[in-house]
């Protein structure tokens, strides 16, 4: 039987495992083996992703190239972004295939042209990481919500869509 060093229990060994004293995620070596695993996990869950998740570890992290185990890099500014240029872009930054981090187009507000009485034409923008067939369920989705917006009864939209590389 052995000791936890937080919850003070007595456990057998095999309720023990390595703790990393200072997170492994951003570059802690340090290992002890007097911590037991719910304790470990609850460090881990409560302590360690606030410390890890903080502006300063990101970006020392960066700096020292310290990678998680899935070899990624943190993203160092989440949330989202509007385009400086075009108030109507929303912008994500993601990881790449290659991991590498790269500003992905959430959301361009459509252009929508009344072309005579219930003929719009509409042009909406993504991000070439969505399928032909996610962008075409979204541009409905779409559509169809800005269509009743206007009053306008959405009838049939299949077939009427073009892609166009920009």
């Amino acid at each position: 039987m052995e000791k936890c060093i937080i919850c003070l229990e007595e456990k057998e060994a095999t309720s023990f495992g390595e703790e990393h004293v200072i997170p492994e995620t951003i570059g802690g070596n340090y290992i002890i083996n007097n911590v037991c695993n719910s304790c470990n996990s609850n460090l881990g869950q409560k302590v360690d992703i606030k410390i890890i998740n903080e502006f300063l570890p990101v970006c020392l992290r960066h700096e020292k190239d310290i990678r998680g185990k899935s070899g990624l890099l943190p993203i160092m500014f989440p949330g989202t972004f509007e385009n400086e240029f075009d108030k109507k872009e929303k912008y994500r930054l993601e990881h790449d295939e290659n991991g590498n981090i790269r500003p992905v187009l959430i959301y361009k507000q459509p252009s929508i042209k009344k072309i005579e009485e219930e003929i719009y034409s509409i042009q909406i923008a993504f991000d070439n990481s969505l399928s032909e067939d996610e962008m075409l369920k979204k541009s409905k989705q779409i559509i169809s919500k800005e269509m009743k917006r206007r009053g306008v009864e959405t009838y049939d939209i299949n077939g009427c869509f073009e892609k166009v590389n920009t």
